[in-house]
C-alpha cells in the first residue's frame, strides 16, 4: 500500500463512528486488553500501526469500506 493510499486509509478509518472503529479493531483482533485502557487516539492509533506491521492494512481498508456503506 503506497504512502498516500496509507495516509488515505487513517483518513477514512477516524472519519467513522467511534463503535465502528471498536467493531474494525476488535474483528481484526488488532488490540489487546491492556490497550483498551489507553485513550482513543493511542489505542487505534497502535492498532493501525499493528495492522501495518502484520500486513493487514488491506483488511483494514475492506474493513473501513464496507461500513463506509461502499
Amino acid at each position: 500500500m503506497s504512502e498516500e493510499t496509507t495516509r488515505n486509509l487513517v483518513f477514512r478509518f477516524w472519519q467513522l463512528t467511534a463503535s465502528q472503529r471498536r467493531e474494525i479493531v476488535a474483528d481484526l483482533d488488532l488490540t489487546n486488553t491492556d490497550e483498551l485502557k489507553l485513550p482513543e487516539p493511542e489505542r487505534y492509533g497502535r492498532a493501525l500501526l499493528r495492522a501495518a506491521e502484520l500486513g493487514r492494512l488491506e483488511d483494514v481498508a475492506r474493513e473501513v469500506s464496507r461500513r463506509e456503506g461502499g
